[in-house]
């Protein structure tokens, strides 16, 4: 049993003697915290061309959900038992806007003015922003 105790002592005291020579240099915690820091600057810098591009995309977006509409509404109309006039709300694209389909699936064409700009609704219910 005496033996145990001391083979178990002398295997503590390697254990720490070796540990010293294999332990490897990190990074202080304000080394840490400095990086974090200064990367979490640079990505919430403001970056404005990408905005930009965010912002077309959702004005696209909207264009799209509102040419979906149109793209249902005359769907109905192209079924004979349908009614005769459907209203589809631009709720997304202009908010109050509203656009007469009728039977058979056609359409007057409109030029409509949403927040600045001049969108084109065409007899086939073609949706597009108007171009300058």
């Amino acid at each position: 049993m005496e033996f145990l105790t001391i083979q178990t002592k002398m295997m503590i005291k390697l254990a720490k003697f070796l540990d010293k020579f294999w332990r490897m240099p990190a990074f202080s915690l304000v080394e840490i915290l400095t990086v974090m820091i200064i990367v979490g600057i640079i990505l919430t810098l403001p970056k404005w061309p990408l905005i930009g591009d965010q912002l077309i995309n959702k004005a696209n977006n909207r264009l799209a959900i509102t040419q979906n509409k149109f793209d249902l509404a005359l769907l109905q109309q192209s079924n004979p038992t349908s009614r005769k006039v459907i209203t589809v709300k631009l709720e997304p694209l202009c908010e109050n806007q509203e656009v007469a389909v009728y039977a058979g699936g056609w359409l007057k064409p409109v030029v409509l003015t949403c927040g600045g700009k001049k969108i084109i609704v065409g007899a086939l219910g073609h949706l597009a922003f108007e171009k300058p």
